[in-house]
């Protein structure tokens, strides 16, 4: 849009300035440093709304992990309900600001290149439900730690850190907790969660290439393995 504006101003420029028999040199240069200045706004201008744009995103992805904690610590702090109805609420929160199908993909890496569509239906419904299962009752006990954001920060062109700390009174210590959102859609969701600068994606990507390894190099060992979780955890 700005540079339209420059051409529609150069053409303004032209018919009020043009140049006769005589003046060509001069209306040239006078038309140069018209253009030179112009062309300085737009840069400024820009740069004012590119900075505008960073921040606000900034403070969006800040807003969405807050609202994240402030849910997680409601709806999974109470102490009296069921560890089903738990994990039913959890599966919830997964669902709306976690990018599972992405996370699930690049936690098989290779694998789920070579996997069938059927093979990759079972590893997703399998992956999301392992999450479930191991993590739920982990939020138990946020309704008795401090969460705050501490730092955003934009990494790449498409990631952005916020950066969090969990202090846990009664266990006197405080965990870094770096939660890597992307925007998809008009939307944040979580790609990854580092707890003390460790990636659970990639900690969970080791285990499962291990796994894959240590059963023939297919994925059929890997979906078995995460069955045996699923039925352990019921």
């Amino acid at each position: 849009m700005v540079f339209a504006m420059i051409d529609t101003l150069m053409n303004n420029f032209t018919r009020r300035h043009g140049a006769g028999p005589n003046g060509v040199g001069a209306a040239m240069i006078a038309k140069r440093q018209f253009l030179a200045c112009l062309v300085a706004v737009a840069l400024v201008t820009l740069g004012h709304s590119s900075r505008a744009d960073a921040d606000a995103s900034l403070d969006g992805a800040r807003k969405f992990i807050e609202d994240l904690a402030t849910q997680a610590t409601e709806k999974l702090g109470d102490k009296a309900i069921t560890a089903k109805e738990r994990q039913k609420r959890f599966q919830s929160l997964l669902t709306e600001h976690f990018d599972i199908p992405m996370i699930g993909r690049w936690v098989l890496g290779k694998h789920w290149r070579k996997a069938t569509p059927e093979q990759r239906r079972r590893y997703m419904r399998l992956f999301e439900n392992m999450i479930v299962i191991t993590y739920a009752d982990r939020f138990l006990e946020l309704s008795e730690d401090v969460f705050k954001v501490v730092k955003v920060l934009a990494k790449g062109k498409k990631d952005i850190i916020v950066r969090s700390k969990l202090e846990r009174p009664k266990r006197d210590s405080t965990i870094q907790l770096d939660w890597r959102v992307r925007a998809r859609n008009g939307k944040f969701k979580v790609v990854d969660v580092m707890a003390e600068g460790v990636s659970m994606g990639q900690t969970q990507r080791s285990e499962f290439s291990s796994v894959i390894r240590n059963n023939g190099g297919t994925i059929d060992g890997l979906l078995a393995e995460l069955s045996k979780r699923a039925n352990n955890g019921a």
